[in-house]
């Protein structure tokens, strides 16, 4: 046992003179402070900068929330909101849908299954787990809503929060493949926007060369990687603004000029520390306040359910001794 204890304990001696951040929740605003004090020499990196350009569009972000609210025996209780904010250059026109109670089961998970391309056997348990619950309600309604927004917008750019790649909960009826194709055909720019991603540290020596460079600015990721497998377009890393935080982009898959999308995207939209304000408005908008969870948990009694006090197994056990340690 000793040795084993001793082997992990040994991996400590690899600290000798590196260069540490803080953990954060999110990877992008982690690893960002290495990218420019890093003593490591950039690899030959072709960095593409971004110029403004004179004609711009219409821009659309779109986001979504799902939080759990109550528990049974047999699911979870959630509430989801997907919002739609649109910029014209002139205003914001913010299109809120929500927030609606969905109670997911056993049997009515294998009800919205006549709704998805890719059913999935994990979920022939007496309780779906709270992860995909939450994956499935989130995806059905980006989806509607991104669907319903190519439909209705012409020569625009879409914005969705994470990567153009197709989820295990695909809409049968608006996958996301289809509904790219979509919007081609409407002259409307897909791009995805992720604020955190796996590519930042793989791709380090990019994002060493990047944040040498000036900004904004991007550099493309090769599609052939392991990693991207299945992603609708191409795919780069960037700064949307000089004093920005790093981004990935997807661009669709259908666009000729990515480049140049990602170019009237710098020059349409607003942006908030490198990222785009209709998205960061989306995301804010979509939000749950606490009132409105209250509201939600008193509207159960319209559907005859009871709600009952819960216990958490760590305050019994642990006492005041369960809180974070200060400092």
């Amino acid at each position: 046992m000793y040795g084993v204890i001793g082997r992990l304990a040994q991996t400590t001696t690899k600290l000798k003179q590196e260069v540490l951040v803080p953990s954060a929740p999110s990877s992008t605003y982690t690893l960002r402070p290495l990218f420019s004090n890093t003593t490591e020499e950039p690899q030959p990196t072709k960095v593409e900068h971004l110029r403004c350009r004179g004609r711009r569009k219409q821009v659309v972000g779109i986001d979504s929330t799902c939080v759990p609210l109550a528990e049974s025996i047999r699911g979870v209780l959630y509430a989801a909101r997907v919002c739609r904010v649109t910029f014209t250059g002139e205003r914001f026109v913010v299109d809120r849908f929500g927030p609606l109670l969905v109670y997911m089961t056993a049997e009515t998970v294998s009800d919205l299954f006549s709704e998805l391309s890719r059913p999935q056997r994990r979920f022939e348990v007496p309780t779906p787990t709270s992860r995909y619950s939450a994956k499935i309600i989130m995806t059905m309604l980006e989806r509607w809503l991104l669907s319903k927004t190519v439909d209705e917008s012409s020569d625009s750019l879409v914005l969705v929060d994470g990567p153009l790649s197709p989820t295990e909960f695909e809409l049968r009826a608006a996958s996301l493949g289809r509904i790219l194709w979509r919007a081609s055909e409407r002259r409307n720019r897909v791009i995805g926007v992720s604020k955190s991603s796996k590519l930042f540290k793989i791709s380090y020596g990019k994002m060493i060369a990047l944040s040498r460079s000036l900004k904004p600015a991007v550099v493309e990721v090769s599609t052939g990687k392991r990693l991207l497998r299945g992603v609708l377009g191409r795919v780069f890393l960037g700064y949307l603004s000089h004093d920005g935080v790093p981004l990935r982009i997807d661009v669709s898959m259908h666009d000729d000029r990515p480049l140049e999308s990602v170019e009237i995207l710098v020059s349409s939209d607003q942006m908030a520390y490198g990222y785009p304000e209709t998205l960061r408005q989306a995301h804010i908008l979509c939000k749950l306040s606490a009132s409105e969870r209250i509201g939600l948990r008193a509207s159960l009694r319209f559907f005859d359910a009871v709600l009952i006090p819960s216990e958490r197994a760590r305050d019994i056990i642990f006492g005041p001794f369960n809180s974070r340690a200060e400092g």
